[in-house]
Formats: structure tokens, sequence, C-alpha cells
């Protein structure tokens, strides 16, 4: 790969303040990014994005637990573009761990990183960080060192973050003992502690040893001060080969968030989605005979422009349900589309408004199709109300 197109972040080097100066990469970044990047993944929420890594050939993924709980749905793009449906299958909340099986991927679209050891590991000794940095695409390569093992508690104590350590005064004064004893775990949990650029959209992302193994996983930083404390692979490989997990994760297949909504008023609300209803149909019709030929250049550029974002999707289609969805979508854009150019030839008006109302028919029924993987709860399996312990809840992050 060369040298100019690997993309690059250093210690010395802010990202934000000279995007177009990266320093160029070295021999050994170069030969790491370049093997990892179609194992680096990109995760997806409607919160934010975060990064990710292939763990095994099934197609699992692991990333940070921050990114994905609080999330309804998770979408996974690899590196070549392709976007995945993801489904939470594990989670260690006190590490900030989730693994991720995805929906249609297949075993010759999936490389995945091999485990390292953390505990080998000694100051000083290199260290690269793949993620994607501000949710930028593609994956960037950090270089950076080791410097030891540290827990966040540690950390927080010598750091005099007085902000941070009243906040987490605050919480554990009003925690129960339950929660008091997750918050002392958490703060014990052993971290590496290096020196890395690792901007926000990296959490998640793979810790590398310059023989490409991984030996950790992008977590909590002080970015200001490119001071990074990343969990240890060995807590990764523990989640992974663990038979079955704490928490269990409810799912639903859901339409598009409109007609969800549409459907959820008919349902409580029959009265006022019908009063919903006839005032969007006379609104449209209104515009059409009052302002045919603007409604008509309305419906075909919208037709066009939808066009294209549906046969995308349709194009790169991993779930069956995508097929439908988009299938739908894409035929009925086209109807519109065709129909608004037909609809300006006098002579075919009639066809031309036709091909108009079946195309903007088939478009809206598309987004009832329940395509969306939503997440809608996690429950503890020993039945503990509590939700999954987040480190935001005691002022971290």
């Amino acid at each position: 790969m060369p040298q100019e197109r690997t993309p690059t972040l250093k210690i010395d080097r802010d990202l934000i303040n000279v995007p177009g100066l990266m320093p160029h990469a070295d021999e050994t970044a170069r030969r790491l990014y370049e093997e990892t990047l179609p194992s680096t993944v990109q995760v997806e929420t409607e919160r934010g994005s975060g990064s990710g890594w292939f763990v095994d050939k099934t197609g699992r993924v692991v990333t940070d637990a921050h990114v994905v709980q609080d999330a309804q749905e998770v979408k996974v793009r690899t590196a070549s573009g392709d976007i995945y449906k993801g489904r939470i299958e594990k989670l260690d909340d006190m590490a900030d761990l989730a693994v991720l099986t995805l929906t249609g991927i297949k075993p010759d679209k999936v490389k995945p990183l091999s485990f390292g050891d953390s505990i080998a590991l000694m100051p000083d000794t290199p260290l690269f960080g793949m993620g994607h940095p501000l949710g930028l695409r593609p994956a960037f390569i950090s270089p950076g060192y080791y410097r030891q093992h540290m827990s966040v508690g540690t950390y927080l104590a010598g750091a005099g973050d007085l902000d941070t350590l009243m906040a987490v005064a605050r919480q554990t004064l009003n925690a129960t003992p339950k929660e008091l004893a997750d918050i002392e775990r958490f703060l014990d949990e052993p971290k590496l502690n290096g020196k890395l650029h690792l901007e926000h959209g990296s959490s998640g992302g793979p810790i590398l040893d310059s023989d490409g193994k991984v030996v950790g996983i992008t977590d909590f930083g002080v970015v200001s001060q490119y001071d990074q404390y990343m969990t240890p692979v060995e807590r990764v490989m523990a989640l992974v080969e663990k038979p079955e997990g704490k928490f269990d994760f409810h799912y639903t297949w859901a339409p598009e968030r409109w007609a969800a909504t549409y459907l959820s008023h008919w349902r409580n609300a029959a009265p006022a989605a019908a009063i919903e209803t006839g005032l969007v149909a006379g609104l449209a019709a209104g515009v059409a005979y009052k302002l045919p030929r603007l409604g008509t250049l309305g419906v075909g550029a919208y037709g066009a422009v939808s066009l294209i974002s549906d046969a995308d999707n349709f194009l790169y289609s991993n779930d069956r349900r995508d097929d439908w969805k988009y299938g739908i979508a894409s035929a009925s854009d086209l109807l519109m589309t065709a129909g608004a150019v037909a609809r300006l030839i006098p002579a075919a008006r009639t066809i031309g408004l036709v091909g108009m109302g079946l195309g903007i028919t088939g478009k809206l029924g598309s987004d009832f199709i329940p395509n969306r993987l939503v997440l809608t709860d996690i429950t503890r399996k020993d039945g503990d109300p509590r939700p999954p312990f987040k480190a935001s809840h005691i002022g971290i992050r």
C-alpha cells in the first residue's frame, strides 16, 4: 500500500486541526494497516458510531459495550462497504465489551484477527490502534506505545481529576449495595495504559502489537493528552469463549420509524390517526390540483433521488427483508420518476398520473415492511431488574 494512502494518526498531530497534514506511516504501520483493514469494521447506531473487529470466521464482531447497549439499531459496515444488521450476543458491562452477531454474513467475507498477549507487553513496546476516528472512513491507524497496566480508579486518584472524582463520590453515596459493588469492580478493572492518538469513534477498535495480534481494545481515554486506557485482550477472550453471558437481549423486526408511529396511532388512537391521514391526503390532493406542474416536478425529483439510495441498498442487501423493501422501493421510485416525465407530455398525462400514483403507493407501502432489527430490552438472567452498568453513570467518558 503506498505510503501516502495510509491514513495515520500520531500522538503529535491532531486530526481536527490539521486534517490535510497527516504524518506518513512507517513501514510497520503501513504493513499492519494493509493486513488488518479488512478485519476492522465501523459500528453505526442512531446515537453515533464506533469501531470493532472480526473475532472469528463466523463473522462475530467485538466492540465496546457503550457503543451499542443504549442503541435500538446496530449496523456494521465492513472495509469493503457491505452493511450488516448487528445483534448483541454477549455483554461484559464491567469491562465495557460487547460481542455482536451479524445477519447474512458469509465466511468468505470475514478475516478475523488473532489474539495476542497483553501480559507480555513491556514499557515502550510499540502499539497500533485501528479504528474510525470521528466516524471517518476508511479506518485510520494510530502508532504509539505501551506504558503500564493501571486500573481506572488508580488513574483517577493520581490524575487529580476533581470533577470526575466528585461525580463518582456523589454516585457512590446514592448507590444501592449492588450498584456500589459494580462501581468498585469497574474502578478496579485492569487497563492498558499507553500513548496513542485515538479520537471519539475509535471506541471498540483493536489495539495491535507489531505482529498484528490484538493485545487490547480501545476504551477509556484522555484524548487531549493522548493518554489512553485500553481493555486488555484477555477480557475479550474470556467473553468470546464464555458459553453464555449474564444478559438476555430481546429483539423485534420493525418497519420504518414513521410507519411504526403511524401504526401505533391507529392501534391506540384510531380517530386521531384517521384525521391525520385525511389532512395529509387532502393537502397532497390540494397541491396536485392547484399546482399540478410543481407537484409533478416534486414527485419526479423525489423519485429520482430516492432511486439512487434505494437501488444501492437493494444491490448491496444482505438480508431477505431488505431485498423486499428496497426492491419494491426501487421499482416505485422508477414509477414515480417515469410517471412524472410522462405527466409532462400532453398525450400521456393520464398514464403518467397512474404511474405516479402507483409509485407513491408502492413507496409508502415499502416503508411498512419490517426490516429494522430493533433492540427492545436487556435483562439479567439472574432476575435482577437493574440495567447493565454504564461508566457514564458515574461521570466517566
